[in-house]
């Protein structure tokens, strides 16, 4: 650990906030009296809003703000918030523009001020902004959850003045679909030591309301119920909750007397036929507050079943612990960490594009795998490991790793021949490593059975009916994983999925919005851009297929006709070989 200057103490896990006046030197030459006051102004406005979003002035630069927040999803909102507090204060004059830069990171600080290289990177993201455009890092982006805190734009791997090596940055802009998560689905419950375990609390009536403690309790006990059926998440029992109503612990004794990893709470007020809920998630390791919102509803369509409200807190919930366990899995020694932060962490960082994070991940994995040696999805996600390491040409040695891949998918087989994850992924070391697609399509069949609810398996399962050329039970089957997936982090994952399905149909609109959709979440995912530039193509749209190729290209320097048709499962059928020409037409060489 490194060791803190005298007078300095560490803040960990800050959210940071850069904003920069845009052509402020003019406008001071030009105005120097007007822009100094109307800065002034937007700066208190600013300052003034900045309690509700957990957030403190740092400083003022004259022409700039530094902010810190509790949180880096506060941070996130309250730079997407910005933008309107200045267009208020303007009251109709020509009114000031900024670039905002969000970051998360650990700082030192004394009473004055905040230090570290996290503050100066937050400075140079801001650099890439627009004018009243918010810039995040990939940092921010891991917790936030894309079309409720924000819509989320990928611009790739960066590189900014003064810093070693390209940094993943995202634009973020208010969100313009609100979805409303759909409810968690039943799903084979996984085993309890790899799950982390919340405690729900019923949410407490705010004074002088009128009894609002009944729907404190039903708001619970819907969450409860929800995240009972979680893939991810455990729940404590509602009964060992209520033993301890009446007593107000703090986390950590939740911890002990509950054994649970996180506590849901909060409160509830009601007006009229209004409601408000405002449920905290607490680590209870650190006593960390890791999400709270203000969710409001109807207290008649809550009482009716109607669970948007409820739909919302679980998601948000999921999303903030899976986050936050991915975070602590990237950063910690891997003894250290317990085994669900390292099952979370290996699974999200294998399906990133950075090789660092995906080395990482076979990390965390293999030391979980020495703790639970004969857990069947363990294996699964090793089997896949391999094959991702294959396609992604990282492979030193591609037999070797096909046989590691095989024999990984095999020995989860042997350990639960009914678990659907470890039958999905052997589909995928058939179809993609060893061009089985028989064997293939009789794995996905058996993961969909054993599992109805299983998004990864239907995915797979569609994405090969596709490369069969069978549309319907192509677009069948990834339709299927998006409605199972709808705020799963790797939505851009199965979004490309539903794209080569929509693709085998000839569904030339449907696949550029998909593709599109996924290149905002991931833009490094080299299968998407070689859909969406195969849809132009068919669709009559030659210039911007060949705009697409020059990105796939940047991409994958190395990529030919002749590699395509070598490895894809595809070539094989008509499909396959209208997608190679296709490619072909867009400007990929042959060889």
């Amino acid at each position: 650990m490194i060791e803190v200057p005298e007078g300095l103490t560490r803040r960990p896990g800050r959210g940071l906030v850069v904003v920069d006046l845009v052509e402020s030197v003019r406008l001071f030459e030009r105005d120097e009296a007007g822009t100094a006051a109307r800065w002034h102004a937007a700066v208190g406005e600013v300052e003034r809003a900045l309690p509700h979003f957990g957030g403190r002035l740092v400083k003022s630069l004259g022409d700039g703000l530094l902010l810190e927040f509790d949180t880096a999803p506060g941070a996130a909102a309250c730079a997407l918030r910005i933008p309107a507090i200045l267009d208020a204060e303007a009251g109709g004059a020509e009114r000031l523009a900024v670039r905002i830069g969000v970051h998360e990171a650990d700082v030192l600080a004394d009473r004055r001020d905040i230090y570290g290289n996290g503050v100066n990177l937050c400075a140079r993201l801001a650099s890439l902004a627009g004018p009243d455009e918010v810039v995040a890092s990939a940092q921010v982006r891991d917790l936030l959850v894309d079309s409720v805190d924000a819509d989320l734009e990928d611009l790739g791997e960066c590189f900014l003045k003064h810093v070693a090596g390209a940094v993943r940055a995202f634009k973020l802009t208010p969100s313009s679909d609100r979805r409303t998560p759909r409810a968690p689905v039943a799903s084979v419950a996984p085993i309890e030591p790899l799950q982390p375990m919340v405690a729900v609390f019923p949410l407490r009536a705010s004074a002088g309301d009128t009894d609002p403690s009944l729907l404190g309790r039903v708001i619970a006990d819907e969450v409860n119920a929800a995240l009972s059926v979680s893939p991810d998440i455990g729940v404590i029992s509602r009964m060992s909750v209520d033993a301890l109503a009446g007593r107000e612990l703090d986390p950590q004794a939740c911890r002990g007397l509950l054994g649970a990893h996180y506590v849901l709470g909060g409160g509830v007020r009601v007006v009229g036929d209004r409601l408000v809920a405002l449920p905290e998630l607490v680590e209870t390791r650190s006593g960390r507050v890791m999400w709270a919102e203000s969710v409001r509803g109807r207290v008649a369509d809550l009482l009716a079943g109607d669970g948007e409200l409820v739909h919302r807190m679980v998601s948000q919930v999921r999303s903030a612990v899976l986050l936050h366990e991915v975070t602590r899995a990237r950063f910690q020694p891997l003894p250290t960490l317990e085994s669900y932060a390292l099952l979370m962490g290996g699974i999200a960082m294998l399906h990133r594009a950075s090789r660092e994070d995906f080395q990482r991940s076979y990390a965390l994995l293999d030391t979980l795998l020495e703790r639970h040696a004969r857990q069947s999805s363990l294996h699964a996600w090793i089997a896949k490991w391999h094959v991702l390491n294959v396609a992604q040409d990282w492979s030193a040695d591609p037999l070797e790793d096909t046989r590691r891949a095989q024999d990984a998918a095999r020995r989860a087989i042997d350990l639960d021949d009914r678990n659907s994850v470890a039958l999905a992924i052997d589909g995928l070391v058939n179809t993609s490593l060893l061009k089985r697609l028989d064997v293939g399509m009789q794995r996905y069949e058996a993961a969909v059975e054993a599992n109805a609810n299983d998004g990864l398996a239907w995915a797979l399962k569609g994405t090969l009916h596709a490369f069969r050329g069978e549309p319907q039970a192509a677009v069948q089957g990834t339709r299927r994983a998006l409605a199972l997936s709808p705020l799963d982090p790797l939505r851009y994952f199965y979004e490309t999925l539903a794209a080569t399905a929509e693709l085998s149909a000839g569904h030339w609109d449907e696949v550029i919005t998909l593709a599109s959709q996924s290149l905002r979440g991931n833009r490094s995912h080299t299968s998407t851009w070689r859909s969406l530039a195969i849809a132009q193509v068919e669709s009559g749209r030659l210039d911007a297929a060949r705009a697409t190729v020059s990105e796939l290209m940047k991409l994958d320097p190395h990529f030919t006709i002749e590699r395509y048709r070598r490895w894809t499962p595809s070539i094989d059928f008509d499909t396959g070989r209208r997608w190679a020409d296709a490619l072909a037409r867009a400007g990929v060489p042959q060889r």
